[in-house]
Formats: structure tokens, sequence, C-alpha cells
């Protein structure tokens, strides 16, 4: 799943309103040194490093007082390193694996180019269970692999050699086998339930990997008889963690707050009046990102995998009325 900062690259146009950038005098190619996986991409030659997360697989952070010019020449630099594979670009975002399954997440915002980078887990030949909840679903085509969860109610897997077809037929047979209740689908993910209760969570990932999420059912995971108001509520609050759900609400109203804002500020962009408004938002703005950063170290369920999914289209669907 994408890092939060892919989500709330937006809002670099209102806080572009009143922040400048400010200057600094650190050597960045020697701070570079520091990061563990810095090796795997271009050592940056601007700005001041400012590091959250540096792990021996992953790395977070950003890079401060970088021009729109230079963050556009730093995403040619991994392209010309190999950043090429499943890549995606939007506005002034950028995603793509390179042949050896390594990750680069940009952004720019504000004068700042945020940088998350993600090292491949390591896969092996692995024999598919005969026991267990792994017997519910179809066995992959390849038994290239890393098992990460297997309990009596859960058992993920990544799966390697898999294209992105080989994943659509995968969901096919699955859903040939029964994975086909409450189900929910779009190019690289796909939640459903069989009758049973099981749950079943498939997700491309990339440069040829997928991810497989199976579990038990929950004991009040039963579909009501009784008349539902909502989508949302009928498919998922009877599996979702209340928080959860919460944060992705409120996420979402901030959102639709946002947008009203913006096209307000677009109809009148020498209102000075509205400037008022910034640091309410900026407050709103501090504790949403709190919150989900949160979600962001903690791994989420099927369900609620595939309720972040909905939303997250419902406030794109949103943001393309205040798009340019």
């Amino acid at each position: 799943m994408k890092k939060f900062i892919l989500i709330i690259i937006c809002l670099g146009v209102l806080v572009s309103i009143l922040i400048g950038l400010f200057a600094s005098g650190s050597n960045i190619q020697e701070e570079w040194g520091t990061i563990i996986v810095g090796e795997n991409v271009p050592v940056p030659q601007e700005g001041t490093l400012n590091s959250g997360s540096n792990l021996d697989d992953y790395f977070s952070g950003s890079i401060k007082n970088v021009s729109e010019e230079y963050y556009n020449e730093y995403v040619n630099a991994c392209i010309d390193m190999g950043y090429t594979v499943d890549s995606e670009k939007n506005g002034l975002s950028y995603d793509a694996f390179d042949a050896d399954g390594n990750k680069i997440s940009l952004s720019y915002i504000s004068g700042d180019m945020h940088i998350i980078i993600q090292v491949p887990e390591v896969l092996s030949e692995f024999v598919w269970p005969t026991t267990g909840i792994a017997t519910e679903i179809p066995v992959p085509t390849s038994n290239l692999c890393k098992v990460t969860s297997d309990t009596s109610k859960s058992f993920g897997v990544i799966v390697g050699n898999t294209t992105i077809e080989s994943y659509n037929e995968y969901v096919k047979s699955c859903m040939e086998k029964g994975f086909d209740i409450d189900y929910i689908k779009n190019e690289e993910n796909y939640f459903a339930k069989n009758s049973g209760g099981f749950r079943l969570n498939v997700t491309y990932v990339g440069c040829n990997r997928i991810e497989i999420l199976i579990q038990t059912p929950k004991e009040n995971d039963v579909i009501q008889d009784a008349e539902v108001t909502s989508i949302e509520e009928e498919t998922y609050t009877d599996v979702l963690r209340e928080e959860f759900k919460t944060a992705m609400d409120s996420y979402e109203e901030f959102m639709c707050e946002y947008v009203d804002f913006m096209k307000e500020y677009q109809e009148n962009p020498d209102d000075m009046s509205l400037l008022v408004a910034y640091a309410d938002y900026m407050k709103d703005y501090a504790e949403f990102v709190e919150d989900f950063e949160k979600w962001d170290d903690e791994e989420m369920n099927a369900a609620e995998t595939a309720y972040y999914i909905d939303v997250q289209a419902r406030v794109n669907k949103k943001l393309l009325e205040i798009a340019e």
C-alpha cells in the first residue's frame, strides 16, 4: 500500500500559499552516507536532510529547501538509475521499482522533496501448506514466497514471479473457488469473503509480487437481515476496528472541507480574509497527520485495506473538482 505522503500531496497547494523556503548550510552528500539504504538511489545534491525512519530495509524522510526544478531533475536521475518498473507519475509524485525490486516514492510539497526507499523482502522456494486455512485458497503458480503470517486465524504470504496478468488470473481462480461475496476489486487489489465467512485480500504490490492474506471469520462477522443505510455499513462495519474507521472518516471529511476551501480560494485569490482560515486548517492537518501515521506503522487487515481504497477513491473523485 502507498505511504501516506502520497495521499496528502494535494495539500501542497494550500501550504505553498504562505510557507517560504529557508536556507541551510549542511552538507547533504556527507549526511546521506548515514542512510542505510541510501546507496540504492541517487545521492541528493541540494537541500537539507531531514531523516525520519532509517532502517535496514526502509527509509523515509525529506530533503528540505529544494526547487521544483531540482525535484524533477532528481526524478530523472532515479529513472536513469533504473527506477522504471511499474512506474506511476501523478503531478508532483513519482513511484517506481528497479529491476531488483527496490522501490522509491517521491513527492514535492512546498519546497520539500519527500523520499521513501523500500528494500524488497527476500523470497525463497516454499511448499504450500496442506493443512490450515491456507488450504481455503488456490495455490499460486509461483513457489517463490515469504510467509508473513501463519497462525490458526490468519495466513499471509508474499509471492514473487507474479505479473499483473498472473495476479488477475489468481483473483479469477479465487472467485471460482467461492471468494466472491461482498467483493471489492480494482486493478491492484481484491477483497472478498466466501460462504464460510473467511476473508481474503490479494494485492499486486508491484515488480511482479503479490501479497495474499486470508483470515478466519470473526465471531460477529455475520451479515444481518436488517436494512442498512449505506454500502460502507453493510460491507465493513462488522469487521473494521472502530478507531480505524474513525481515522479514515476524519480524513475524508477533512479533504472535503479542503476542496471547499480551495474552490473559494480559486474564485477569490486576492481575498486576504481567506488566509485567516489557514491556521485552523494547519492545526487540523497536523492532528490528522499524527493520527494517520499511527496506522502507517500498523498492519491493516483485509477489510480495512478495502475500506481505505474505497475512501481514497471517493476523495480522489472529490479532488477532481479543483483540478486545474
